[in-house]
């Protein structure tokens, strides 16, 4: 998923350090000219990065030419890997909060530049009514705790309300959804908090109200006593399950059918094995449906009889999928590269299995052998190699 592909890409950045120092010796010279051209809204940028502090005014007619400005404004090169950590320190949170918030307009719009610049995450609910803005500003080159401004709509108004995260320093929602139950429309939010090499999951549910969101079950530390039971967590390692799947993992981990509200939450295993636990909101509770685990829902049907997942990876040819099965032995299933694993797959072998000294997996179909091992797979007939194919990142 995005959102942990970016979390490793910001780590790996951080070790650069060069300054831009382009932007810090000037101010954006022709900002005065918006100012003639479109006076019907104002608004005062700072510069913080700079030491003189230069002002300058930003106006506008339309959240199109906002956006356009803001980011012409603080990203006049546009964002380098090198620097990409000072380009998102250089942009101005505050003040894009503020154009939000003065423009009910805003609701509607994707900002899809500035998401894009300056990191800023947009999630809205499927029946338009709630709007998330999330974002890490940093302070001092280090990132802060996560930031979210609600928009929601209520009695023909756009309403604003402060981030709901004040439990958990750090938490930073990734999905939105709309669970329609008994008339009312709740909503379900998964929650990222990243600590350690470790990642936290925890979901949430929401009630609107006249007063705006109002949480009815949630983080944890609730109680049957409070009569808010705590809804649905999991753990789970980032880089190990991104080296497992090669990033293709991430979109299983938050699961939700939108058709019959069910949420398949991974089961309590840091490794994840992608094997899930069905949760349905009842009105009152995340209520867990049966008492075992199911397979992955985008796993063709003939391939749900399995114990936990190896790996997945791909070559350029095949989709390579390998599975411990409840007997001990391992799975060998491969498509076609531009294949899904919902279809069904060109080749299955159950007999394989796991060599501990060359730390990797043996399968035998007649005359062929295949070798998976976590970076490439071996194809050999009787006995000699015919074939190697590398797995991509």
């Amino acid at each position: 998923m995005k959102r942990i592909t970016l979390f490793i890409f910001i780590v790996a950045t951080m070790l650069f350090s060069c300054q831009n120092k382009s932007r810090q010796s000037e101010c954006f010279t022709d900002m005065p000219q918006f100012e003639r051209r479109f006076p019907q809204k104002t608004l005062v940028v700072r510069h913080s990065y700079t030491k003189e502090n230069c002002d300058s005014v930003i106006t506008y007619s339309s959240m199109e030419e906002a956006e356009w400005k803001l980011v012409h404004y603080f990203f006049p090169d546009g964002v380098t890997i090198s620097n990409m950590i000072a380009d998102y320190y250089n942009f101005d949170y505050d003040l894009f909060k503020e154009v939000v918030m003065s423009d009910s307009s805003s609701m509607n719009y994707p900002f899809d530049s500035i998401c894009h610049y300056a990191d800023i995450q947009i999630l809205d609910s499927k029946d338009s009514m709630i709007r998330f803005y999330v974002w890490e500003p940093q302070h001092d080159g280090r990132w802060s705790d996560a930031y979210t401004l609600v928009q929601y709509r209520r009695a023909g108004k756009i309403h604003y309300q402060a981030s709901l995260y004040h439990d958990w320093t750090g938490a930073c929602p990734f999905s939105l959804r709309t669970l329609h139950v008994k008339g009312d429309n709740y909503y379900l939010t998964a929650d990222e908090f990243p600590y350690g090499g470790e990642c936290f999951i925890g979901y949430s549910v929401y009630l609107l109200t006249d007063s705006g969101l109002v949480e009815v079950a949630g983080h944890e530390g609730d109680t049957k006593e409070s009569g808010r039971e705590h809804a649905v967590s999991y753990e789970f390692y980032p880089g190990d399950w991104y080296s497992r799947t090669s990033g293709m993992g991430f979109e299983w981990l938050d699961y939700f059918d939108e058709k019959t509200n069910v949420l398949y939450v991974p089961e309590e295993d840091v490794y994840l094995n992608d094997r899930y636990l069905c949760y349905l909101w009842d009105g009152k509770q995340m209520r867990q449906i049966g008492d075992k685990s199911v397979a992955n829902p985008f796993l063709h049907l003939s391939l749900k009889d399995y114990e936990s997942m190896e790996f997945l990876k791909q070559t350029k040819r095949n989709l390579i999928r390998v599975d411990k099965m409840k007997d001990g032995v391992y799975r060998y299933a491969a498509w076609a590269a531009d294949k899904k694993m919902d279809s069904e797959p060109e080749l299955v072998i159950t007999n394989g299995t796991r060599d501990e000294k060359n730390e990797q997996f043996v399968f035998k179909n007649k005359d062929y052998d295949y070798r998976v091992s976590e970076y490439n797979l071996h194809v050999l007939k009787d006995g000699k190699q015919i074939a190697k194919y590398d797995f991509e990142d």
